[in-house]
């Protein structure tokens, strides 16, 4: 498995994977039809939207990656570069999610081991995860990668975030 920049060739791949998420209650801010009609334009969105200047005042430039497994999309992850008020505090430096047909089975442990080593790529010398407090698995991978549990806060909707610092 590796850590690309998105890419059009995943294609078929992404949207089975965008499927699976929905049906998980995730993403559903996504038109899957609008994404399927126009899948590189999607991505060059992708790709921009993490530039400093497309961001809204206060949230955190970033650098998204996917996984993938040969021809498979996997999952995704971004790294936040910018010390925000909101990324110190409930957002965290980097955020991934595994398409549900994939969990289980140490992709997410994988995604976030990657993206550590991108991490420290770029000059990060600890960074700052979070999860949900009933999100048991991604407390598994994070602990997995060295996370050590500094406190919990809630984030804006009211749900307590676990935070964990990972020392590169």
């Amino acid at each position: 498995m590796e850590l690309v920049k998105p890419d059009a060739a995943y294609r078929d791949s992404f949207l089975e994977g965008l499927l699976e998420f929905q049906a998980d209650g995730m993403d559903d801010y996504l038109s899957y039809e609008r994404v399927k009609q126009d899948f590189p334009g999607y991505v060059k969105r992708l790709i921009k939207s993490g530039k400093p200047f497309f961001l809204p005042p206060g949230q955190s430039p970033y650098h998204l990656y996917w996984l993938v497994d040969g021809d498979e999309y996997v999952g995704r992850l971004s790294l936040r570069t910018k010390n925000t008020r909101d990324v110190m505090s409930y957002l965290g430096h980097i955020g991934y999610a595994i398409r549900p047909g994939r969990r289980g089975r140490g992709c997410g442990t994988e995604i976030l081991r990657l993206g550590l080593i991108n991490a420290r790529k770029m000059g990060f010398e600890r960074v700052l995860l979070t999860c949900a407090d009933f999100n048991e698995a991604s407390r598994r991978v994070i602990v997995k990668n060295g996370g050590v549990y500094e406190n919990s806060v809630p984030d804006p909707q009211g749900i307590v975030r676990e935070r964990y610092w990972i020392e590169l």
